[in-house]
């Protein structure tokens, strides 16, 4: 036997109730999460059949290799390689008779692959039930082909299908062009579908409109593929993305709307009651070119001007006679140094009241980074 890792299994044509579940099984091979052993169900009873037979014997010596291989086998079917035989037994061995495998064993398989590709088997079980049937899927990196028939016991009965593709995807039925086909009993139509874009995730949909009863809705899932054809372990991509995030947050500084960090994370003691200040690689923005990571600025205020009401009172101007302070140029010395008589000598002021610095409009957050 040979293990085939996240590719598609071939749907035989589907007769019957035993042969509809046993052939629907296989569009499980369509949609996976994580990259584990793929059966198809014979292959399945074979496996469970050869390591229930020997799990049960008192034999405490070495296990032959059928047993050893049909292990390795099922264990990694589950995506553990590391599942103890004890726990493969109790996934696939009868509880009354542990020399055989329990019948709802390959089911209990499909449903705890991916819950998508098991909502894909119980539509196909559906469908079929309405003599809707699939056979012969081929699902490459940039193509898709599965050919449907139709069997009903009414010569008036059709099929009215209709294949609807996620972005990304087109699809059409060969010989009449489309997404929509109407088959009547015995006819067989073959749809191809292609994806612009193989490294992303798709979805190809073939819903069954026919009037008068409700819709059904087979939902395949299209992996997406490397550069190389191959499919992509989603499970990995995600956990890869995690990873980055990870390492990003390392080096980062968080505001939260808290007055504590979360669990793992410290307060960013630098940004305590301060601005923050985005730093400027171009050094053409900010004035001071010399700034690094962490680095802290002081107070300041820059050049400015603005209007002013005239003084009511006589002042002496340290750079003049004693005059009223007009001149725009002078004002904020006249602001500043007063003299009340003269002869006297000028002594410095300040404003009294008001804040006790100079902010604009703000809110305040407390900025975290994770523990080292």
């Amino acid at each position: 036997m040979t293990g085939k890792l996240l590719l598609p299994v071939a749907l035989a044509t589907l007769y019957g109730g035993a042969a509809l579940a046993q052939n629907c099984s296989d569009v499980i091979a369509l949609s996976r999460e994580v990259r584990t052993t793929s059966f198809n169900q014979a292959e399945f009873q074979v496996q469970a059949a050869a390591f229930c037979n020997e799990y049960s014997s008192t034999n405490t010596g070495a296990k032959s290799q059928s047993f050893n291989l049909a292990y390795e086998a099922l264990s990694g079917m589950f995506g553990s390689s590391k599942s103890s035989q004890a726990a493969v037994a109790t996934r696939v061995c009868s509880t009354n008779d542990l020399k055989t495998a329990r019948a709802d064993a390959y089911s209990s398989y499909l449903s705890s692959v991916d819950e998508r590709a098991y909502k894909a088997y119980e539509q196909c079980i559906a469908l079929g039930q309405e003599g809707v049937r699939f056979q012969n899927p081929s699902m490459l990196a940039g193509e898709f082909f599965i050919s449907t028939s139709f069997t009903s016991s009414s010569s008036t009965t059709r099929a009215d299908l209709l294949a609807t593709p996620s972005d990304g995807i087109q699809c059409t039925w060969e010989g009449v062009g489309g997404t929509r086909r109407i088959l009547i009993n015995g006819q067989t139509a073959d749809l191809r579908c292609r994806k612009s874009q193989p490294t992303k995730g798709g979805v190809v949909r073939i819903t069954n409109q026919t009037s008068g009863r409700p819709n059904q809705t087979l939902a395949l899932n299209w992996g997406a593929h490397d550069a190389d054809g191959l499919p992509l372990d989603l499970l990995a991509q995600v956990r890869s993305r995690y990873e980055q995030l990870l390492t990003a947050l390392r080096t980062s500084v968080v505001a939260f709307a808290d007055e504590k960090c979360p669990p793992e994370w410290e307060p960013y003691e630098p940004a305590f009651g301060r601005f923050v200040r985005g730093l400027d690689p171009t050094r053409q923005v900010d004035p001071d070119t010399t700034r690094a990571v962490g680095s802290l600025q002081g107070f300041a205020v820059g050049k400015h001007a603005h209007a002013y009401a005239q003084p009511e009172r006589r002042d002496r101007n340290p750079v003049g006679a004693n005059n009223y302070c007009s001149p725009m140029s002078n004002w904020h010395l006249c602001h500043y140094w007063t003299g009340n008589a003269a002869g006297e000598a000028n002594t410095p002021t300040q404003e009294n009241g008001g804040p006790s610095e100079s902010r604009p409009v703000n809110v305040a957050l407390l900025y975290c980074r994770q523990r080292s």
